[in-house]
């Protein structure tokens, strides 16, 4: 409760929803939201599911207080038992769907690197995300983020 009030009272681009599954979770965020913020806070659902894929769009019309929404391959492959190789092309139609159902609002963050000493593989990885039509890359590595801010600023 602590931090969400001190990320209510300042201007932040967003919090993070992990597993975001449904429009209900974010109204529910909405409401608690609501009581605590001093400043208008957005909500970046982060898509790591079967569940909230298929929710995309629905999740997307939460206007009030989604922008932008953020995808997480890790935990998606993990749930249906993919292993992503190197050129990542087992998520291709995942990072498609999620730029076309999300067209309504800012282009969508692509999901993390986790080879973090691999800088060629992320930069290829940012590359083919921008290319797809994503604005920006999730970092786990202080090292990824100057290659990210230059590929998508």
């Amino acid at each position: 409760n602590t931090d969400l009030k001190f990320v209510t009272s300042e201007k932040f681009s967003g919090i993070f929803l992990p597993f975001t599954e449904e429009k209900k979770q974010l109204e529910e965020i909405d409401n608690i939201l609501k009581n605590t913020e001093s400043v208008k806070t957005n909500i970046i659902p982060i898509l790591e599911s079967i569940n909230g894929l298929a929710n995309l769009e629905e999740i997307c019309s939460f206007k009030n207080r989604v922008k932008v929404i953020s995808f997480g391959s890790h935990d998606l492959a993990k749930s249906i038992n993919l292993k992503i190789s190197h050129n990542e092309k087992e998520i291709l139609e995942f990072r498609k769907n999620i730029v076309q159902k999300s067209k309504n609002i800012l282009k969508p963050i692509d999901t993390s690197f986790l080879d973090f000493k691999n800088e060629e593989g992320f930069k290829n990885s940012c590359l083919l995300a921008k290319n797809l039509g994503f604005g920006g890359k999730a970092c786990i590595h202080p090292n990824q983020i100057n290659i990210s801010n230059d590929i998508f600023s």
